[in-house]
């Protein structure tokens, strides 16, 4: 990454840094299947250990070369037991319990080495770093009871939650004691009215409270200097965001789906930047005091153009309301964007299948930056041969290369510019060559589970 800053006398800041990941993780499952009553009892229990490490080596063209060295450790347990109950032809039950224990740490270090040798010389300290330490533990109990009678059916849930976490900062970029240790208690209840008639469509209208925590990555407080410009920390004292979502949605039970949703979160988490010179920026997370968005969509799908092309199409307005504390002396950022997603599949003479799909997102608002429009397609041909047991697939993501964002950034009155292009969306040409052998004794999938996954990207109960 290379960063230029034009002034009367141009700073240009060049910085190399080296990742290592190494991951494992698994799991356990146990389903029992009782036939009378209709019963399910489940038991899992995942576990994941991640570790990553990175070196970083910057340099500037005014002589001052910076060498970083940081390290971090998330390791978790999440165990499960649901169980499932048919109380009647028209009442189910089910309830259970979630337990998990994750543990986080992270080391890191900065030395300036143009002030080493000046402060060998003196006896002072010519580096700074921290060791930031976070444990949590989550216990909660749930239940659901859905009635159905003819068409319509009701859902009434709740999930009490039990939490605590233990956060300890040291070292001498610690300004003061950051360690602290919270305890929680809270009912998250949840309702859903369903209507499905076979003739005019199903109805759908829910309420649900929904609890979001914070990333390691989002807590912890050492200061990542990315170049002379932006240096990114987390904050120790962030809160759970709380959200209250609204649902309601229409579909004709064959190809098309209408549906609204309103959300409001207090305490969302938003990376917020502020300035703290003339040229450097930092970058933290924080607690907003409110956050709305409306989402509606309209979906068609499997809409057969003709014979051989068939065409699903999905349209979308956000509306977002950003409203920022009173310190960081921002207004409201306040935004409609539309968004379209067209997939098209076309069959070809000799056995040959065409997608050919096109996204686009209109300006966009996250946080205090306003997200440019942007747009991509992809292009893929598959053909199948030996009775569908061999399979070719040819595809371009970006076929354009247009994917890429520009954001606008207001601080302090003065606006700033970034743009982006993230590795994964980039454009790309792949072939895809596979064989199947034939099957054996397929096994039953996890009904209602969280998948290990899903709990890794953050354990969310």
């Amino acid at each position: 990454m290379t960063t230029f800053i034009p002034d009367s006398k141009p700073t240009v800041t060049d910085n190399t840094a080296c990742f290592i990941n190494k991951n494992i993780y698994g799991g356990v499952y146990l389903k029992r299947i009782f036939d009378h009553p209709e019963t399910d009892f489940n038991l899992s229990l995942d576990f994941f250990n991640y570790h990553n490490s990175e070196d970083q080596f910057m340099n500037d063209n005014t002589g001052n070369s910076i060498i970083g060295d940081m390290s971090s450790k998330i390791f978790g347990l999440v165990g499960a037991m649901d169980y499932r109950r048919l109380l009647s032809s028209h009442w189910h039950l089910s309830c259970g319990t979630r337990i998990s224990y994750v543990k986080m740490n992270s080391h890191g270090d900065y030395e300036d080495l143009k002030a080493a040798q000046i402060n060998s010389r003196q006896n002072q300290a010519d580096n700074f770093g921290s060791d930031f330490g976070y444990n949590e533990n989550v216990n909660a109990l749930y239940f659901e009871s859905k009635s159905t009678y003819g068409i319509s059916a009701l859902s009434l849930g709740a999930r009490m939650e039990q939490s605590s976490t233990h956060n300890a900062f040291s070292g001498n970029e610690s300004a003061e004691s950051k360690d602290y240790t919270r305890h929680g208690f809270r009912i998250y209840p949840s309702v859903a009215l369903s209507i499905n008639d076979s003739e005019s469509g199903s109805w759908v209208l829910s309420y649900s409270e929904k609890i979001t925590r914070p990333r390691f990555a989002d807590l912890d407080p050492f200061i990542h200097i990315f170049d002379d410009i932006t240096h990114v920390g987390g904050n120790v004292n962030l809160k759970e965001a709380i959200s209250h979502c609204i649902d309601m949605a229409y579909s004709n039970n064959s190809w098309l789906r209408i549906g609204v949703r309103a959300i409001y979160t207090s305490d969302e988490i938003v990376k917020c930047y502020r300035e703290i010179t003339d040229k450097t920026v930092y970058v933290t997370p924080e607690n907003l005091p409110r956050y709305l968005q409306f989402i509606g969509t309209v979906s068609a799908a499997n809409i057969n153009i003709s014979s051989w092309w068939a065409s699903s199409i999905t349209a979308n307005i956000v509306y977002s309301n950003y409203h920022f504390p009173a310190s960081l002396d921002s207004s409201s950022n306040i935004m409609f964007t539309p968004m379209i997603n067209v997939m098209n599949r076309l069959n070809l003479p000799y056995g040959w299948a065409t997608e050919l799909n096109v996204s686009y997102r209109g300006k966009a608002a996250y946080g205090q930056a306003e997200v440019s429009s942007s747009w991509s397609a992809y292009l893929g041909f598959r053909k199948s041969f030996f009775n569908n047991s061999l399979n070719l697939a040819i595809y371009m993501n970006d076929v354009f290369n247009t994917n890429r964002t520009c954001s606008k950034i207001v601080i302090s009155g003065r606006e700033a510019s970034l743009q982006e292009r993230e590795f994964e969306n980039m454009r790309r040409l792949g072939v895809s060559l596979s064989f199947r052998f034939n099957s054996g004794k397929n096994t039953s999938g996890k009904e209602n589970r969280k998948s290990c996954i899903d709990e890794m990207n953050r354990v969310n109960l």
